[in-house]
């Protein structure tokens, strides 16, 4: 330091000198009010606290937290992962590119889609609701509580411009959490894959018969009838498939295109049935596809299957479609990979419809076994229908949920809009609760995944 003239002049390493102890300074009183600070909350959550920390007891510390710290392994950290929803998950992935690679692995994919499958939770549902302008896709779960039951909205609605507002949607049985959407008065608008619970979804090409019927030089065959198209999984090697049957009423011939999701294209398959005709929504199980079916005569009733790995058909017998007066007295549906038939005549088409579990899936001749049996008039208005001359005349039931010793299900009418939750084993018809959603609304088991085939 040197003075000049009466002034007081301070070099340039003398200040930075100076201007580092006071950082240094400042740090450590810092550091001290925070420490106070924490201590003072330490003791106003224990009063008996009467220890002073100082420097030294904080380093002790540090070096006791981490001998005492718990390291866990990525195998235990992702049986844990493979718990949690898949909202959580899809979080998870932001944390570094090590977790993100391993949640998108198909090994995991597969064994979170087990867990989510198996889990003893409430039955989760896909809900399709019409809008003026829109699809809405809400996910939906059957909530219990002492105050009642209710169908609780899992995630935020996804919403899908429609292209055609005054034409209505359908939408595909649920496999491994993805869903299709299409138009069942148009045939040329492209289907859409859907994964409700990932918001992920995506247009498809449109088919051979779909282009046909765009082009205005050749078009398609007349008295042709477009059937709802069946979605599953190629079983062997984990491919999935769209499968859309045409029938050909005037022949009584079927035409069948196959979309692979594997591919990205569709393909036509040209081993068909002769004779047959086939009726209603397609099921999937175990990488097959199903049928109802009739024939030419009275009593032709079939189960047309598919396997989805071979693209191969079979027919299948079955007592109960092959005595059915029309295939609408009958219906087909899967839960949890099982095959169920509801008969809708057996007692004179009185109400009683009996629902049957099939035994043997893979056999040439389905063997059903009754499991319950419910009055569809004495459940809602929802389930009965009257004519003209005021008769009632009782709708078919959708069995839409179970449970595992089917004592208490979930049915829907045949327009998959209303709800009902029952007991069918009492000694009398027990409601425990209904649910009546928008017009032309419709339900659709399902569980979340993080599976999306594109």
């Amino acid at each position: 330091m040197e003075e000049e003239k009466g002034k007081i002049v301070v070099s340039w390493s003398e200040r930075e000198t100076g201007f580092q102890s006071w950082g240094k300074k400042r740090r450590e009183d810092d550091d001290e009010t925070l420490f106070q600070r924490c201590i003072s909350k330490k003791r106003r959550h224990d009063p008996d606290a009467s220890r002073k920390y100082n420097g030294k007891d904080i380093r002790n510390r540090r070096d006791d937290d981490n001998e005492s710290s718990i390291f866990i392994s990525n195998d235990v950290l992702e049986e844990i992962a493979l718990k949690l929803p898949v909202k959580a998950l899809l979080r998870f992935q932001t944390v570094s590119k090590h977790w993100r690679r391993r949640i998108e692995s198909r090994s995991f994919m597969e064994r979170h889609m087990l867990h989510q499958k198996t889990t003893h939770e409430p039955p989760r549902l896909v809900c399709l609701t019409h809008g003026e302008r829109n699809l809405t896709l809400t996910t939906m779960r059957w909530s219990e509580s002492c105050s009642g039951t209710c169908l609780v909205e899992e995630v935020p609605a996804h919403h899908i411009e429609r292209r055609q507002p005054e034409l209505y949607s359908g939408i595909t049985q649920s496999c491994d959490g993805i869903v299709c959407i299409f138009d069942e008065d148009t045939l040329t608008t492209p289907v859409t894959v859907m994964n409700p619970a990932m918001k992920r979804s995506k247009i498809l090409p449109l088919s051979m018969f779909q282009r046909q019927c765009l082009n205005k030089t050749k078009p398609p065959p007349d008295r042709l009838i477009l059937l709802e198209p069946g979605f599953g999984k190629d079983h062997v090697t984990g491919t999935y498939k769209l499968v859309w049957l045409h029938n050909r009423i005037s022949d009584y011939t079927l035409s069948c295109e196959v979309f692979d999701f594997e591919a990205n294209k569709w393909s036509c398959v040209m081993n068909t049935p002769c004779d047959l005709y086939a009726f209603g929504q397609p099921i999937f199980t175990e990488g097959w596809l199903y049928w109802l079916a009739g024939g030419k005569q009275f009593g032709d009733g079939k189960v047309l299957a598919y396997n989805l790995h071979t693209e191969m058909f079979r027919v299948i017998t079955n007592r109960l479609v092959s005595e059915a007066p029309f295939l609408g007295a009958i219906g087909i549906f899967s839960l949890n990979d099982r095959i169920w038939l509801t008969d809708l005549m057996g007692d004179g088409g009185n109400g009683i419809q009996h629902f049957w579990r099939i035994r043997n899936a893979l056999g040439s001749h389905w063997e059903s076994e009754k499991m319950f049996s419910i009055d569809s008039r004495l459940l809602s208005p929802w389930f009965v229908s009257h004519d003209d001359n005021e008769s009632s005349h009782p709708w078919p039931c959708t069995l839409v949920a179970t449970s595992e010793d089917n004592n208490k299900v979930i049915v829907s009418n045949s327009f998959h809009t209303h709800l009902v939750q029952l007991l069918p084993r009492s000694t009398s018809l027990c409601v425990c609760s209904a649910f009546s959603a928008p017009p032309h609304t419709k339900f659709v088991p399902y569980f979340p995944s993080l599976i999306f085939p594109l």
